[in-house]
């Protein structure tokens, strides 16, 4: 039964690193470099940087003569083939909007104001400070009201 089975789905294969062009290389607007985990450090003969966070720890990977070599250094490493995967993915569906809350109806002693406010009912609760269900104070700063 298991040789029956069909063979598991071939995956996308990537370049390797020196098959990307320079226009496939992953960039960054950050960095002074124009590529992601690329830094100028000096003007020496090897003045690019390439460093990584890996496991709460900066990892220095090399100096590089130029920005390009050192972008396909990155691009080589495990963090550089997930970004290439991620930017090559298709995108992801964005989840569907919260509706809008309701807007609060201040209290008022008119008649158009007390049948309005009656359509909104509003839950008490002992236990939250403001004194009602699901409304909460944040920060320290002045009623807006």
């Amino acid at each position: 039964a298991a040789r029956d089975a069909p063979p598991p789905p071939p995956q996308p294969q990537l370049p390797s690193n020196s098959e990307l062009s320079s226009s496939e290389l992953i960039r960054s607007e950050r960095s002074n470099s124009g590529f992601k985990c690329v830094y100028k450090v000096d003007s020496a003969a090897t003045p690019y940087c390439v460093q990584i966070w890996r496991k709460g720890t900066t990892v220095t990977l090399g100096y590089y003569s130029t920005a390009e070599e050192g972008a396909r250094v990155y691009a080589a490493t495990p963090e550089g083939i997930a970004d290439l995967a991620a930017r090559n993915a298709p995108p992801t569906p964005r989840p569907a909007k919260r509706p809008a809350p309701l807007p609060a109806v201040p209290p008022s002693s008119s008649a158009a104001a007390s049948k309005q406010s009656s359509a909104v009912q509003l839950i008490t609760s002992a236990t939250n400070k403001t004194g009602f269900k699901g409304v909460y104070k944040l920060g320290s700063g002045a009623t807006p009201y």
